[in-house]
């Protein structure tokens, strides 16, 4: 809720310092600006700052943007260096206060002279930062403060290269310079530990040796490793906006940890003093002005006093009051909407509705007028306003769903920045955005009369955040829904885990719905799939058919009534852990048979992200690629992983080009970036197989192929190889060696990630690593039914391959884990 605020520096000529003015002297400025009475033009440039430092301190970003552009204008036509940096790095203030960060990146890189595509999503590889002849003092916060916002765009690994910059050179500095760049360090180690953590599901306890503060940590450390040195950074830092955070990382922990019901709360309670923070913030933030920043600080930590384990209610209550009782003495109107939404959260987690209500809806009122042109914390007062309206003495489930509507249409409209809606805590998808949309489909669910195909967009549009989070970027054009009449054949199964219960709507032929409910828990459904993965993977210790049997009564038993002859494939849109099951591996025991037994199966992240459309057709040009060493061990020197040959790649790669007599071949010293580039660019293809190692994560910069030499292209890279110059789209790519990264949970974003990215309408690739012998039968057998087969889909050639691979190899290990993601016909 509350913005993250960097500490203001405003430039006067060559001569960096902080503008202290009197409430009176800002407000009688602010007002002769707003009305004309000065005139913007003929002020000098220290005029302009100290004008833009006013408008930005009363919240009105927009117009302090506006002046600092001038003030920048004036600064050039006396050639003053100094002041033009000066102010950029103050636009970027207002930019960022705005939502506007990928624009406040591009602002920052011209001052340090970086390749400004780091402020998109890729880290360039010859990412270097040139020496500049500004004071030393001005070229660390401009760096500082770029590996922020870089932070905050998700791109923490230039964000660390940044910060690690800013460190080195702000030893001979003063103090409070220093602190900045500790801080800056400190919340991205913050960060990298709660993508760990998001990822994994897992926080270990907090190391007993003593760890120092670096922005140059390891890039394979754990989630507690990454929340130590944070810690150490804030402590070393000493400030107030330090201690703030550090206080809010330990209590954050302190919470996961007992929502996860994890015994190491007692031990990083042991270890960190909470109490100790909360009296030295106690001792430093009254002396803190009840400027923009000042009253924010104070909104944060009333909102971490409320959240400790013995929670602080009157204090943060109290804190609550100053603030908008300054708010609206200072006419701050964003400040105070967010004040009095954050005391309508106080009282609804104490459930006083009533109270709840009445801030809430406060907040609302005021956050539409907000002047600001982001107004980010709109769809929170939204969806708070939901919840409390399913809580009063009267349930009004019809208002509170028109409200979560409203919530998601405001969330819409700021989707672009989805992963920084609230900078201050950067809070991940999964904390603090796909509970919205959860909530509204549980609520949809428990109407009186369900619309299903209303509900079915709503899950799509969580399905389509999810991977604008994970790609870090807006997608283009999506296929409508109703494309999907093209295949009658195919029913979309959509299973959604609920805390207390598995709904699960059917898409028929003809736009007709069904839809069955289990009742069973979430935490019963994560027990039995991480069962149905270890027997699948471990091939070694037997088959046991009781998880895959269990998930097969929960998904596919209650639907069989509406199953008709005319049902040819099976098509899921999965939820959460059933997004890494493979689903041809479903058993049904009272027929003894799995699932690909009878259909043909395959995924996709959403209809309206990937559903059916016609296929290019199985005599186009192939691209086979791959590593078909027999005995060298691959490397990948990048992250220095090694990988086993593959025995029998060399013989895929023959197979393959019999049946496809055009292809081109890249393989051993061939297969580079390089090469791949270049024959791409020469021709046609359809399809591309590469044979070789490589991962899919929940991390797109950890989703990669891997080629000759140790080197991989990631995904972002594939993006750029596949789409150079092409007029016809790829109808299939299949990685046919690579695997989802052991312990991600949402690894399978990675897998439909490649899918996107790559403008492929679909990708066969596998869940874990597989038998390499396997592997090359089953490409066989699925590229010889594709070709040979008059009329068969994707989907069908994979069944008739696995069916056929199950007569030499029985185990489920060795041809359920290649999955179709996208396009099935």
């Amino acid at each position: 809720m509350i913005r993250k605020q960097y500490q203001l520096f405003c430039y006067s000529g060559t001569i960096l310092r902080r503008l202290r003015y009197g409430l009176l002297a800002m407000l009688i400025a602010l007002t002769q600006i707003l009305n004309g009475a000065v005139s913007i033009q003929a002020a000098t440039p220290a005029d302009l700052v100290q004008q833009g430092k006013i408008a930005y301190e009363q919240g009105i970003f927009p117009t302090a943007l506006t002046i600092w552009q001038q003030a920048e204008t004036a600064y050039s036509q006396t050639n003053d260096t100094e002041g033009v940096a000066g102010s950029r790095l103050n636009q970027v203030q207002a930019l960022v206060a705005m939502g506007m960060h990928r624009r406040a990146c591009k602002t920052l890189t011209s001052t340090v002279q970086i390749n400004e595509n780091v402020c998109d999503d890729t880290l360039p590889e010859k990412f270097g930062i040139r020496q500049s002849k500004l004071p030393l003092s001005l070229q660390t916060l401009t760096l500082s403060t770029l590996g922020d916002v870089l932070r905050l765009l998700g791109n923490l690994d230039a964000a660390q290269l940044t910060l690690a910059q800013a460190e080195e050179i702000s030893q001979p500095l003063t103090a409070s310079i220093r602190a900045q760049v500790l801080v800056n360090i400190a919340n991205t180690l913050r960060d990298l530990g709660n993508r760990d953590r998001d990822r994994t599901d897992r926080l270990q306890p907090p190391a007993k040796a003593a760890i120092v503060c670096s922005a140059q940590s390891s890039s394979d450390l754990k989630a507690a490793a990454y929340y130590q040195q944070a810690i150490a950074c804030y402590h070393q830092a000493g400030n107030l906006n330090a201690h703030l955070n550090n206080l809010s990382l330990l209590v954050e922990t302190s919470q996961w940890l007992r929502q996860h019901h994890n015994e190491s709360d007692r031990m990083w309670q042991q270890q960190f003093n909470q109490s100790e923070l909360v009296e030295q913030i106690n001792q430093q933030l009254p002396n803190q002005p009840f400027s923009y920043e000042g009253l924010n600080q104070r909104i944060h930590f009333a909102q971490t006093l409320s959240k400790m384990n013995s929670p602080q209610w009157q204090s943060a209550q109290a804190l609550l009051s100053t603030v908008i009782t300054q708010a609206r003495s200072h006419k701050q109107t964003a400040v105070l909407a967010n004040a009095l939404g954050t005391l309508g959260w106080l009282y609804e987690q104490n459930q006083q509705w009533t109270e709840a209500m009445q801030w809430t809806q406060q907040a609302l009122a005021l956050a539409t007028i907000a002047p600001t042109t982001s107004n980010d914390t709109l769809y929170q007062w939204e969806w708070q306003l939901a919840r409390i309206l399913q809580h009063q003495s009267q349930p009004d489930l019809g208002r509170s769903k028109a409200a979560y509507e409203r919530a998601l249409a405001d969330l819409e409209r700021t989707r672009g920045n989805i992963r920084v809606i609230n900078p201050d805590a950067q809070f991940s998808l999964r904390d603090s955005v796909e509970p919205l949309y959860r909530e509204l489909v549980d609520l949809s669910f428990r109407l009186p009369e369900p619309d299903l195909p209303q509900i079915i967009t709503q899950i799509d549009a969580l399905k389509l955040a999810e991977l604008e989070n994970f790609l870090e970027c807006q997608l283009g054009e999506y296929r409508s829904v109703d494309r999907f009449a093209e295949d009658s054949g195919a029913a979309v199964f959509y299973p959604v885990i609920l805390d207390d219960r598995l709904e699960v709507i059917i898409k028929l032929a003809q736009n007709k719905f069904q839809r069955f409910v289990v009742p069973v828990s979430r935490s019963q459904i994560e027990t039995v799939v991480a069962s149905f993965n270890q027997n699948l993977t471990q091939p070694q210790y037997g088959w046991d058919d009781a998880p895959a049997a269990q998930l097969y009564d929960w998904l596919i038993r209650p639907a069989q009534k509406y199953l008709t002859p005319r049902t040819k494939k099976l098509v899921f849109v999965m939820d959460g852990v059933l997004q890494n099951i493979p689903v041809a591996a479903l058993f049904d025991r009272q027929n003894r048979e799995f699932l690909i037994d009878r259909y043909p199966v395959s995924v996709t992240p959403g209809l309206k992200i990937l559903g059916a459309k016609q296929s290019l057709g199985n005599k186009s040009q192939i691209l086979i690629g791959g590593l078909t060493s027999t005995t060298s061990i691959a490397s990948d020197r990048k992250r220095g992983v090694t990988y086993e040959p593959l025995s029998f790649a060399a013989n895929e790669v023959r197979v393959i080009k019999s049946l496809f007599p055009l292809s081109a071949e890249l393989v051993g010293k061939n297969f580079t970036e390089d090469n791949i580039r270049r024959v791409l660019a020469s021709g046609t293809y359809s399809m591309i197989h590469l044979a070789t190692h490589g991962q899919f994560s929940s991390d797109p910069r950890q989703t990669f192929v891997l080629t000759d030499a140790g080197q991989s292209i990631d995904l972002n890279s594939l993006r750029s190889i596949l789409k150079q110059g092409r007029s016809q789209a790829i109808d299939l790519i299949v990685l046919s060696a690579c695997e989802t990264a052991t312990g991600d949970r949402r690894a399978a974003l990675g897998l439909a990630g490649v899918a996107i990215r790559s403008g492929a309408a679909s990708t066969l690739a596998s869940l874990w690593s597989v038998d390499d012998a396997a592997t090359a039968a089953l490409m066989q057998k699925f590229y010889g039914a594709l070709t040979q087969q008059e009329g068969i889909g994707k989907a069908e050639a994979l069944q008739s391959a696995q069916k056929e691979i199950r007569h030499q190899y029985e185990h489920p290990y060795y041809w359920a884990s290649f999955v179709l993601v996208g396009n099935w016909l």
